[in-house]
C-alpha cells in the first residue's frame, strides 16, 4: 500500500498558494532507484547481508545524495519510501496500466473532510 508523509518545512511553504484548508503532501520513494538522471549525485541505500544498510555511490558521483544519507540513517525513512518504491516498481512489473497506477497513488491520499473539494499536489521527492 502506498503512504504520503506530511511535507516537509520547506513544501509547506506552498500551502499559502492554495485555496484555505488545502494541504501538501508528500510521495516519497528510494533515492538513486529512482533517479532516472542522476549521475554527479548518484547514491543508494543498500541492505547489507546483516540487515544493516550503507550507502553505495554511483561511478561519477561527485557529492553524496542526502535522500539516501538520509535511508541510512533513519529506517522508518528507509522502509515507507521503500515499500513505496516495490509497490510502484511490482505495479509497472505486472504491466498496471498508468491509469492503474494513478488510482493507487490517489487511494492511498489522506482522507480529509471535503475530499471533493481537495486539488491534490502530489511531490514526488527522493
Amino acid at each position: 500500500m502506498l503512504k504520503f508523509s506530511n511535507a516537509n518545512t520547506k513544501l509547506k511553504k506552498l500551502e499559502r498558494f492554495l485555496d484555505k484548508g488545502k494541504k501538501v503532501y508528500s510521495f516519497d520513494l528510494l533515492s538513486g532507484h529512482s533517479c532516472p538522471f542522476a549521475k554527479d549525485c548518484l547514491s543508494k541505500a543498500v541492505e547489507t547481508v546483516d540487515g544493516k544498510r550503507s550507502i553505495k555511490d554511483g561511478p561519477d558521483t561527485l557529492f553524496r545524495c542526502y535522500a539516501a544519507s538520509q535511508e541510512v540513517e533513519y529506517t522508518n525513512v528507509y522502509k515507507l519510501r521503500k515499500a513505496n518504491f516495490d509497490t510502484i516498481a511490482d505495479l509497472i512489473r505486472n504491466k498496471a496500466a498508468v491509469s492503474m497506477i494513478a488510482s493507487e497513488i490517489q487511494n492511498a491520499l489522506p482522507k480529509m473532510p471535503a475530499l471533493s473539494e481537495f486539488i491534490p499536489l502530489v511531490i514526488f521527492s527522493t
